[in-house]
């Protein structure tokens, strides 16, 4: 995980693996954004969790990014590789791939679209695909 400027998160969760399931790791992220990196590492289902005060952002092998803006009570999820499972309220969706997800404290559902190609060109999520190059990560969108 990356951390852009003037982000806050907390651990909330950390459960490691057993012969039973996979490891768990939650997160609660209040402000900012950050640039997450999922990594499967054996066979178990592992579950990677952000909670923004907007909805619900889970993964479980997958590059993305969870933006937060407090002042007006909005949360963004980026699906850069692979899809993420987004819950607000009552609903529960799958964003897909290449797309990116807005929910609004003041609106019930969450609304999607694909990313704009101009988001993906920002120097601070080319910085991150750079690093992740370097790593040996596949890319996504």
């Amino acid at each position: 995980m990356r951390l852009n400027h003037e982000t806050m998160l907390e651990f909330r969760v950390l459960q490691e693996s057993d012969e039973n399931s996979g490891s768990v790791i939650s997160l609660n992220q209040q402000t900012g954004e950050a640039y997450h990196r999922v990594v499967s590492t054996d066979d178990l289902q592992n579950t990677y969790r952000v909670s923004t005060p907007q909805m619900e952002i889970e993964a479980t092998g997958t590059a993305f990014i969870s933006a937060v803006d407090a002042q007006i009570g909005k949360s963004r999820a980026l699906a850069l590789q692979h899809a993420l499972r987004l819950k607000k309220s009552n609903q529960e969706l799958d964003l897909p791939e290449g797309n990116i997800a807005e929910a609004d404290i003041n609106v019930e559902e969450i609304l999607v679209e694909e990313i704009d190609k101009q988001i993906l060109d920002t120097s601070w999520i080319k910085q991150n695909k750079e690093l992740d190059k370097q790593a040996g990560h596949d890319l996504g969108v």
